[in-house]
């Protein structure tokens, strides 16, 4: 990997899929993949909702490569824009990024990775198609929610940071079971999660849930 990331970016278009604290991620309306963007702090977009559409002008910037990361733009400015798209486009587009079964999930097994096995070879975010199996819990002890789910002959849980389902979650509620249980709590029906490696703390990157996407 070469001792900068140097990237290019001038206009993109993008559908929102969702936002973890400085960062964005989108869909990328010309190249079909998911973009990680990251925004200077005054540049975040707060309330988008899911398939939103807008319109980032990059800057070029140069950084020091991140492993846990090798997908990211450094972005500039963005703007809601209405963009010519329809739900079935997204849900095509979508549907060409997830994450195949028997595949491992952010590269390896388990809750997290450790950085110092990072090689930069793979990207650092994914969409995983749920059905009705997929449930939401809270730990009483530390308060964290989190999404249970069924992949490959295994079930995942990874925490959710994810704000609006985590401010719509009832405090009170150990687990939703099913995802028609769910949807009675969200509004929607769970069918698409989109994970990404948190960055690095104390030598590990966590698998997190950053949206719990509706159908388009």
């Amino acid at each position: 990997m070469p001792a900068k990331h140097q990237i290019q970016v001038n206009t993109i278009d993008f559908v929102h899929l969702g936002r973890l604290g400085s960062e964005v991620f989108g869909l990328n309306l010309k190249s079909g993949f998911i973009n990680r963007i990251e925004l200077d702090e005054n540049e975040v977009p707060l309330g988008l909702h899911a398939y939103q559409t807008y319109r980032l002008d990059g800057i070029q910037r140069d950084r020091p490569p991140d492993a846990s990361r090798p997908d990211v733009i450094f972005g500039g400015t963005y703007k809601l824009a209405p963009i010519a798209t329809s739900p079935k486009k997204i849900t095509t587009s979508i549907e060409r990024n997830l994450l195949a079964q028997g595949m491992k999930i952010l590269g390896g097994l388990g809750p997290s990775i450790a950085y110092a096995q990072l090689s930069g070879n793979f990207a650092s975010t994914t969409i995983i198609q749920v059905d009705k199996h997929v449930a939401m819990e809270r730990n009483q002890k530390s308060g964290l929610l989190g999404v249970t789910f069924p992949f490959g002959p295994s079930v995942h849980f990874f925490p959710v940071r994810d704000p609006r389902v985590i401010a719509t979650y009832p405090n009170e509620l150990p687990r939703l079971e099913n995802s028609k249980e769910i949807e009675s709590h969200l509004g929607y029906r769970p069918h698409f999660l989109l994970l990404a490696l948190a960055r690095v703390n104390k030598g590990y990157c966590k698998k997190v849930v950053v949206s719990v996407l509706p159908e388009p």
